[in-house]
């Protein structure tokens, strides 16, 4: 370890074929890539990386096309779509009182140990996984005592690949139960439904690859419902080729109105099918930039309506 221009610097050998690495500073765990994944193309652009992009808010009525992501200006509403964009505000007034057959939820995902200061006013926040580097019981510490501080009636949680590593590493006997018994401040689902004002949102974590599956029972989502919430993108949808062709087939079988996930950070965005008279809204919510160095997206805001 040398001083250089008042900053220590050091050297550090990894094995061949690593192309990402883990250190912890102030008690904070971060990550960096290496190789090609450092090399920026035609996709990154500095405001991409640099600034902090403005809300996706959707309604629940439903398109008849195909929708390439969808970038407007602030306060500008496409007809065609229903979408508007608008800036974050500070959550205040929350109260457990739901007008009937009305749901609003924001959506984050990929925060790896980063916070957001403020977010969107709603009923049910949902992170899609991925709020740790690591999986540390230290990270989980921080990311439950944000979660306390997020007024929301309902906080809902599904696990992404980081936050299992360190129990995975660690051949933790129950790592989903001790997930659980870290998380007091929200509700992590894992093959399981919650009902929400007559909405019904099905989560389950990241479970492995297509070929190895840790949870091969985690794609029977129950028909009728409205929300999946995966860590994982499906194949095809702003997945970059990461996304799992079982999970496509089960929400085409399901047509919820949203899936939500994260994962794959360069691909922040939304997309739409339709299913012959049913449509599903997808929406990537990924937070950071390509590298987990930073939050660069803002949340997406669903109203939902019967």
């Amino acid at each position: 370890m040398i001083m250089n221009d008042g900053k220590w610097v050091f050297d550090i050998i990894l094995p061949m074929g690593t192309y990402e690495y883990k250190y912890i500073i102030d008690g904070v765990w971060r990550c960096d890539t290496l190789g090609e994944r450092d090399t920026l193309d035609e996709r990154d652009t500095l405001d991409e990386r640099d600034t902090l992009a403005e809300p996706i808010r959707l309604a629940s009525g439903e398109r008849d096309t195909l929708a390439e992501p969808i970038r407007l200006a602030s306060g500008e509403r496409d007809t065609n779509s229903s979408v508007v964009k608008e800036k974050s505000g500070v959550i205040n007034n929350i109260t457990s009182v739901i007008p009937p057959n009305t749901l609003r939820i924001v959506h984050i995902s990929d925060t790896h140990s980063l916070f957001y200061d403020t977010l969107p006013e709603g009923d049910v926040l949902i992170h899609s996984g991925d709020f740790s580097t690591d999986g540390q019981p230290g990270e989980y510490a921080l990311f439950n005592d944000w979660l306390s501080r997020q007024k929301y009636p309902h906080k809902i949680i599904t696990l992404g690949n980081h936050d299992q590593y360190y129990m995975n590493r660690e051949e933790v006997f129950d790592p989903l139960g001790e997930s659980k018994k870290m998380i007091s401040n929200g509700t992590i689902l894992n093959s399981e439904m919650v009902e929400i004002n007559g909405f019904k949102i099905y989560g389950f974590q990241w479970a492995g690859t297509e070929e190895k599956p840790k949870c091969p029972n985690d794609h029977n989502i129950p028909y009728g419902t409205d929300v999946i919430v995966t860590h994982q993108p499906p194949y095809g949808i702003l997945d970059d080729y990461a996304g799992s062709t079982l999970l496509m087939a089960s929400i085409q079988r399901v047509m919820p109105k949203y899936h939500l996930f994260g994962h794959v950070h360069q691909f922040y965005g939304e997309q739409y099918m339709c299913w012959g008279d049913k449509g599903t809204t997808f929406l990537n919510s990924t937070s950071v930039d390509r590298y987990g160095k930073k939050i660069i997206h803002s949340p997406s805001f669903i109203y939902l309506t019967k």
